[in-house]
């Protein structure tokens, strides 16, 4: 470079620094954005706190979920216990009722036996 080039460079540096119309343009641009950042800024803290009580009221939603998970499953334990208990009951009643009927059945071909029996008896006597 030479030195005319250097001198050139230093003046377009000073005028750069010094120069009014920049300074009133940097203003003009900082007056105009600085709402808009400002505004923006208070939009993005706004959603993270909305976020915030989002994810703190998806906590207490998981929580409830959880617990109202655990009731259901014990409410259908006990129903499933209940129904087990009830089951077994009338399988108890029928394996009763069975045994019943199977020693009636029994008392009648003893009867049934005995009565043949006899008749032969009367048959042959007569």
């Amino acid at each position: 470079m030479s030195d005319s080039d250097n001198s050139v460079d230093e003046d377009i540096t000073e005028n750069f620094i010094e120069n009014p119309t920049r300074e009133l343009l940097a203003e003009g641009f900082l007056g105009f954005f600085s709402p808009i950042v400002e505004n923006l800024d208070s939009k993005v803290k706004q959603t993270s706190l909305v976020q915030l009580n989002v994810n703190a009221q998806l906590d207490i939603l998981q929580s409830i979920i959880k617990d109202q998970i655990s009731r259901q499953s014990k409410q259908d334990t006990a129903e499933f216990d209940r129904a087990l208990k009830s089951l077994n009951a009338i399988k108890s009643r029928v394996t009763v009722l069975s045994n019943v009927l199977q020693t009636a059945q029994d008392r009648l071909i003893s009867m049934n036996e005995r009565v043949t029996a006899i008749n032969q008896t009367r048959s042959i006597n007569q």
